[in-house]
């Protein structure tokens, strides 16, 4: 059995090379022939596939990975939109609400916690000075 599952790991091992191997494109090799990864969703997909095909002891691990980093390139995506659209214009304090908010979910815990605070003020102070 312990023979099998050494095979099943070459095996997974040469499948997950061969996939990124077919992920690498012209537009992706330097001269050397080496992958040059310009877009980090290419990494991602890599470290995905990687992933997809691990032993069980680093599936876990590899797939938080995953995660956090879909998490962290939607979070950049998102400040980028916001800020070029803000580029213009002097910034207020929607402005900075609004770059919190989008902040929030790359946040570690006790980051979150604060920017919760801080947001919940600014509505509490907003709904007095509507009123």
């Amino acid at each position: 059995m312990k023979g099998y599952k050494s095979l099943l790991h070459i095996a997974n091992g040469f499948y997950t090379a061969n996939k990124i191997n077919e992920m690498r494109n012209p537009k992706n090799r330097e001269a050397a022939g080496t992958i040059k990864f310009e877009n980090v969703s290419n990494l991602i997909n890599v470290i995905k596939t990687i992933s997809e095909n691990a032993p069980e002891k680093h599936k876990t691990a590899l797939n938080h990975t995953v995660e956090l980093s879909n998490q962290y390139l939607d979070t950049y995506r998102s400040l980028k939109e916001h800020f070029n659209t803000n580029i213009k214009k002097t910034v207020n304090k929607e402005d900075i609400i609004k770059t919190l908010q989008i902040l929030k979910p790359a946040l570690s815990i006790q980051k979150t916690v604060t920017v919760e605070k801080i947001l919940r003020l600014y509505e509490a102070l907003n709904g007095l000075s509507q009123k």
